[in-house]
């Protein structure tokens, strides 16, 4: 397996743990362009 399928495993996994209308909770984010505070709630709706 090349690294490049290997990242396409990872993303396939990860596409598979959080399904649309999955719950999620922000835990941080380093981004001073974009802040959201740390706690924020949503729902997974569309996983590119």
């Amino acid at each position: 397996m090349n690294k490049f399928e290997a990242e396409q495993a990872k993303i396939q996994r990860t596409k598979e743990s959080y399904p649309p209308g999955t719950r999620i909770m922000l835990l941080s984010m380093d981004d001073p362009y974009a802040p959201i505070p740390s706690g924020t709630k949503g729902t997974v709706i569309y996983f590119a």
